[in-house]
């Protein structure tokens, strides 16, 4: 064999395009994917962190200029500024919380914003209400089924209401439309995309602490108010709102 051979031997491709581009598609394919993965992080995060600055703004709009302090007033400038940059660089004339459709989406924008230590705090109290609320609604029925006092899961209907007292003593209340501390909210604001009206999302968060993180991340930290009055007055015991004022000391009315 010649040089001339040897050389062109040497520079002939082992593979064809097409099959070089069928071989490496999987792999452009599954960077593409990642890229794409990156780029959604990086926009949740982006959306929540504007959904934080939007919520915090509302609530400084809300308190009356000459009532603000120098360190709120500057907050506020601040966030104002930056609120409405990001509306010129995106040509967007609504805010952001106005973009939201859904309070599923409404709810994991606000859950990016929380360590993920406290919403697991959160989710672990959202499971001890939803125990609460079984118990409430079936006491000691399994399936229908009524277990006998010998079962280890038995628990009497003294040591039942003392432990729901306690827990609502301990963790509050769930606001829920039965009542409210604030002559702005109805019931029926549940029911409707609350974090588009400014008004009614801030009143909703300065309920109580149970009220605000439903309100935010649609986790149940406190026993429903409704569900636990229901539930009192169904086994005959007294209103827990007299003359205005609910169980954990919070000045109320029913709705």
């Amino acid at each position: 064999m010649n040089n001339s051979e040897e050389t062109k031997e040497a520079s002939t491709p082992l593979l064809d395009e097409a099959t070089t581009a069928r071989l490496k598609a999987p792999i452009l394919q599954s960077e593409e994917r990642a890229r794409e993965a990156v780029e959604r992080r990086e926009q949740k995060s982006t959306d929540a962190k504007q959904l934080k600055d939007a919520l915090r703004l509302e609530e400084l709009r809300a308190i009356p200029k000459l009532r603000r302090t120098v360190e709120e007033q500057r907050e506020f400038s601040r966030l104002d500024q930056r609120q409405r940059r990001v509306k010129e660089r995106s040509g967007l004339t609504k805010g952001v919380l106005s973009q939201i459709e859904t309070a599923e989406d409404f709810y994991a924008l606000n859950r990016a914003t929380v360590s993920t230590r406290k919403i697991s705090e959160w989710k672990l109290l959202h499971e001890q209400v939803s125990d609460q609320l079984s118990y409430m609604e079936h006491g000691n029925k399994i399936n229908g089924v009524e277990i006998p006092e010998t079962d280890p899961d038995w628990i009497s209907p003294e040591d039942g209401e003392e432990c729901l007292d306690d827990f609502v003593k301990v963790h509050g209340v769930v606001r829920l439309g039965y009542i409210y501390k604030s002559d702005s909210l109805r019931g029926g604001d549940w029911s409707t995309q609350y974090w588009k009206n400014s008004e009614i999302l801030l009143a909703l968060t300065q309920e109580n602490e149970p009220t605000k993180i439903y309100t935010l991340c649609g986790l149940l930290t406190g026993v429903p108010d409704w569900k636990y009055e229901e539930w009192k007055r169904a086994h005959g015991k007294k209103p827990l709102v007299d003359i205005g004022k609910w169980v954990d000391g919070t000045r109320v009315r029913y709705r």
